[in-house]
């Protein structure tokens, strides 16, 4: 794994970030600039309107605490998306581009 990402900051939605939520959507796009990984994570299918409200910024390293299973995927690149149904189900993964 690439430590210098786990260094960056990431989105976290609201919902997952205060613990109402799992993890159940991941999308990787273009980083803005040397400290954003990219990565948006939030509890919808796809990163929506309502879980971009009051977003927080966290380090990589701190989501991969959080959701260890995404571990496998942090340095895929940029038009990944990573979705599941639950908690317990596998992740898919797809392209956004």
């Amino acid at each position: 794994m690439n430590n210098e990402i786990m260094k960056m900051g990431a989105i976290v939605s609201k919902r997952v970030a205060i613990g109402e939520s799992s993890i159940l959507c991941a999308i990787r796009s273009e980083p803005v600039d040397e400290a954003d990984s990219g990565w948006e994570f939030s509890e919808g299918s796809s990163f929506e309107k309502s879980d971009s409200e009051n977003p927080q910024l966290w380090l990589v390293s701190e989501v991969l605490e959080l959701e260890p299973s995404l571990t496998s995927f942090i340095n895929l690149a940029a038009g990944t998306r990573i979705v599941r149904k639950s908690n317990n189900d596998s992740w898919t993964l797809s392209r956004t581009t």
